[in-house]
């Protein structure tokens, strides 16, 4: 009988061998990789116990720091409040309530003497215009009287020229004079003797219309005078009033200021109100 050919190697032992040469290989791959991960967790566990001990840490240093916070603010409001009770007495208090007193009194008086030198100077105004009116009234009747004179006078030494124009027209003539009676003559004496009468007359009506010019004048630059005295009168009062509106409006400010007092800057404003609305003389 032929016999099989005899292999060069000899087989295998078992299949499990040829598995285990070729796990073995990647068991030695997957060794660094475990390694390698293993150390990443414990990196990660220290990191973690790491900043939980600094959050600890600076938790702690906080609560300390607040802690001396509110000790060191309750020290100091401990520290205020003393004082304050040492400084704002009752004495202290009282001191400032009487230099405040003081002060209102000072300020009041400033504002009565204010007002009393404003009314007076109202009043003073509304003479004046009393006066003004009752010289205007004067100078007006006056003025109507010397009209009325005059063209009284002008009517009268009218009717005289005429009289002797006429007379003059009915004269006698020079040859009836020479032929006539001792009746003529006298007539003409007497109306020589008129006319003489009745040109004294005119001159002294002349003298008299002359003085009434002259009077015109002056009433007429004493008028003037006292329409500019009375313009003065009114830019002074105009002046006068506001100086004191502006006068009042500080002394109320600064009253208000070191009052503080609501109450009591509107009882001032109450106090001062007739004064700062004073009405002062229209001269109109």
């Amino acid at each position: 009988d032929s016999q099989p050919p005899l292999p060069n190697q000899p087989p295998p032992d078992s299949v499990d061998g040829m598995v285990d040469s070729l796990v073995a290989p990647l068991t030695e791959m997957a060794q660094p990789v475990k390694t390698h991960m293993d150390q990443v967790e414990l990196l990660r566990k220290e990191k973690e116990e790491a900043l939980a001990e600094e959050i600890r840490n600076t938790k702690a240093a906080l609560d300390a720091v607040r802690t001396a916070y509110e000790e060191e603010l309750s020290k100091e409001k401990a520290k205020y409040k003393e004082a304050l009770l040492t400084m704002y007495t009752e004495e202290y208090v009282n001191e400032i309530r009487l230099r405040h007193q003081e002060e209102e009194e000072k300020m009041s008086e400033e504002l009565q003497k204010l007002n009393m030198h404003y009314t007076s100077k109202c009043e003073d105004y509304k003479l004046l215009e009393m006066k003004l009116q009752q010289i205007k009234q004067d100078y007006e009747s006056h003025i109507t009287q010397l009209s009325t004179s005059n063209n009284h006078l002008e009517e009268m030494l009218n009717q005289e020229i005429d009289r002797l124009k006429e007379f003059i027209k009915k004269k006698p003539s020079l040859a009836s004079l020479t032929t006539g009676s001792a009746t003529m003559e006298e007539e003409l004496y007497d109306a020589k003797i008129m006319v003489r009468v009745k040109d004294a007359e005119l001159q002294k009506l002349r003298s008299q219309v002359k003085n009434l010019e002259n009077s015109l004048h002056r009433t007429t630059e004493e008028q003037r005078q006292t329409m500019t005295q009375y313009m003065q009168c009114v830019k002074t009062s105009g002046e006068a009033k506001k100086q004191f509106q502006e006068q009042i409006a500080q002394l109320t400010e600064r009253l208000n200021k070191v009052l503080g007092s609501q109450g009591l800057k509107a009882n001032i404003k109450r106090k001062w109100t007739s004064a700062a609305n004073l009405k002062a003389p229209s001269f109109h």
